[in-house]
């Protein structure tokens, strides 16, 4: 009987410390400006009236009080039709129907309507993006849904609008037993019983009381990953719980729409759903910052619009997908050409096959240039495209390169932006004491897209005297080391062994002086 009380009382004090999360979980969203109610007022028997079912995921009078505040153009049949949409799962794949899903989010549910014998196609906003206050902000603990295979009770659930955008798995710190792994799969649990009420979801977390991460809807727990900043200026996670900074960081309201509407991506190959991306902290700030001091350099015609140092492995092709999306979506930029250069075909390949799977996240279709006159032919254009190319189809004649277009609104992004490649002219003395001039191939893409601004991505650290790399693209505006990106693991630690190789060359005193002096005129001017 002791024992009994005893296994009883661990259970209760383990049961005490879980909703302890909890309620320290909806106090910072409640800091953040969020609604927070208990999961008893959203069921179908609560005081709100916020839906007629269990079997309701979605809080249909918020859903419709919201499309009807921010569209007030729309009439009743308009805003039915759009909550029907929203509502219908056109797939038996959650995957799918998340996908065909988020576009609603985006660019607003399209609804035809007919006006004097004429029909056309309207889109119905979900969400206010520029005025963020503008939406309704909900947050429920202990959210109670019948799905098609079971029931489901989720320990937190963020409401944008009535819409559950975000779901936060929370285990107590005092059970060993629960862990990350066990709220990832709880997680699973959720998309199997219940994959209508994952079918709007854009974010999820999952937190031991100790630790948090955040992941998409198709994210193993290995890339679940830490959010470490609240507003991209400080790493604030040092002294504080790391669920308090991901909820503050993620969850404020200007934060969260744009997260969901611009940093998300689809990866589908032959029309099948790979996976879903969500940025992390480092790719989010970056590309805020990145655009910032892009707009600004093509305002002020500085045409320098910084570089971005992420360490290999940290998903730098794919912070160069949102930065591209951010870049077409920016007002100042008014439909921009974007040029995105490597200079390797492998890389060219490799980074177009990028963005060639994540297309949906972008404007217009990505284009690569296989020749030198088809990247001129793509580029001589008035307005928009995207264009993937290497810098050595830059290639001109006597020293020059025909104009291609002159317009402002031209960023060329860098691949690998410090190599030597993106050089300017330089001045050589040859070996009889002549000036010989060599003229790189940045020379020849500042001749051909003059009013052009450059961003460089580098996955490698660039050296203080590279001035080449800062004249062409201005001063590094974000770094994420590899010290940070293993924290993160974001990516492996690499490990090694200093050995000593001991080569035995069979030459004459004259022949190894003769080599000693070749090595020395190869290696001039390199630490």
């Amino acid at each position: 009987m002791i024992e009994t009380h005893s296994v009883h009382g661990d259970a209760t004090r383990l049961e005490l410390a879980e909703q302890a999360v909890e309620l320290a979980a909806l106090s910072w969203f409640e800091l953040l400006g969020w609604k927070v109610v208990p999961g008893d007022q959203v069921a179908p028997e609560g005081t709100m009236g916020a839906r007629a079912d269990y079997r309701d995921a979605i809080l249909e009078p918020e859903l419709r009080s919201a499309i009807s505040f921010l569209n007030p153009d729309a009439n009743a049949a308009m805003v039915d039709e759009a909550i029907r949409k929203i509502r219908i799962s056109p797939s038996q794949n959650l995957m799918e129907n998340n996908r065909q899903f988020h576009p609603f989010l985006v660019s607003g549910v399209p609804v035809e309507v007919n006006e004097k014998g004429e029909t056309r196609t309207v889109g119905i906003r979900l969400l206010d993006q520029e005025t963020p206050s503008a939406n309704r902000f909900l947050v429920a603990n202990q959210f109670i849904v019948k799905g098609e295979r079971g029931m489901v009770r989720a320990d937190v659930t963020a409401f944008i609008n009535g819409l559950p955008i975000a779901v936060l798995e929370l285990k107590s710190p005092s059970d060993a037993s629960a862990t990350l792994e066990r709220a990832h799969s709880q997680l699973d649990t959720y998309k199997t019983k219940a994959p209508e009420f994952m079918r709007t979801n854009q974010v999820l977390v999952i937190s031991d009381g100790s630790n948090a991460r955040i992941g998409s809807l198709t994210a193993g727990l290995d890339r679940f990953a830490p959010w470490r900043t609240i507003d991209g200026t400080d790493y604030d996670d040092l002294g504080r719980s790391e669920l308090e900074v991901l909820i503050r960081g993620v969850f404020a309201p200007e934060r969260i729409i744009e997260l969901i509407t611009g940093f998300v991506a689809f990866e589908v190959k032959d029309g099948t759903v790979k996976s879903k991306k969500l940025a992390g902290y480092h790719q989010f700030h970056a590309v805020k910052k990145a655009l910032s001091s892009t707009v600004a350099a093509a305002q002020t015609g500085s045409r320098k619009g910084g570089v971005v140092w992420h360490t290999q492995g940290s998903g730098k092709s794919l912070t160069m997908l949102f930065f591209v999306r951010q870049l077409q979506l920016a007002k100042e930029l008014r439909n921009p050409t974007i040029v995105l250069v490597t200079d390797r075909n492998d890389l060219d390949d490799q980074l177009f096959g990028t963005f060639a799977d994540h297309s949906s996240t972008l404007r217009g279709t990505p284009r690569q240039a296989e020749t030198a006159d088809e990247m001129r032919r793509l580029l001589s254009v008035d307005i928009g495209g995207l264009v993937f190319t290497t810098i050595q189809r830059f290639r001109g004649e006597d020293g020059a390169h025909p104009l291609l277009t002159d317009r402002n609104n031209v960023i060329v992004i860098a691949d690998e932006a410090h190599r030597s490649q993106y050089g300017f002219k330089k001045r050589y003395v040859e070996h009889d004491g002549g000036i010989r001039e060599a003229v790189g191939f940045a020379d020849y893409l500042r001749q051909a897209l003059p009013n052009a601004t450059a961003v460089g991505f580098t996955g490698t650290p660039i050296e203080e005297r590279d001035r080449d790399t800062y004249g062409t693209f201005g001063e590094v505006i974000d770094t994420y080391d590899m010290t940070r990106a293993v924290r993160d693991n974001a990516t492996v630690p690499i490990h090694y062994a200093a050995r000593l190789a001991k080569l035995h060359l069979a030459l004459n005193d004259e022949d190894r002086a003769q080599l000693d002096s070749l090595a020395e005129e190869l290696a001039e001017g390199d630490d």
